[in-house]
């Protein structure tokens, strides 16, 4: 067991030895994937992925929690408690956008291996959606 501390809180990470197996129809079929600039990946059939770009759709509240941030920061001094929270603020977002690239490759590459197991040519990859709720 290992404890994690991340911007919204602490966490317990237990590692399992376990082996586990996914029960499937494994054809055999393989397909080609190219990463690139325009596209994020596109395989032999021309089929392409786009990224999201969780990034920049949050750039706008990442800026002005920087701002505030360095707004706040007094050289030399004990920081106040608003700088402290906006750090924790600014903290949490980054969090945000972390968790959401990676569990867009997650369903990315779930997705990709369930096209190649069943031998569709189209990834058909989940609409993901961007909770405004905070989850408790």
């Amino acid at each position: 067991m290992r404890v994690v501390r991340r911007a919204d809180g602490y966490y317990a990470q237990f590692g399992l030895d376990l082996e586990r197996k996914e029960p499937g129809t494994y054809t055999g079929n393989a397909i080609g994937i190219d990463l690139g600039l325009k596209f994020f990946i596109k395989d032999q059939n021309d089929n392409a992925v786009n990224y999201p770009q969780y990034l920049r759709k949050s750039e706008k509240r990442l800026k002005r929690l920087q701002r505030c941030l360095s707004r706040q920061h007094q050289k030399g001094k004990k920081q106040s408690s608003n700088f402290h929270k906006t750090r924790r603020q600014l903290g949490r977002q980054h969090l945000t956008v972390h968790r959401q690239r990676k569990d867009w490759a997650i369903k990315l590459a779930r997705a990709l291996s369930c096209v190649r197991q069943s031998g569709f040519h189209q990834p058909r990859l989940p609409q993901l959606r961007a909770s405004s709720q905070k989850v408790a």
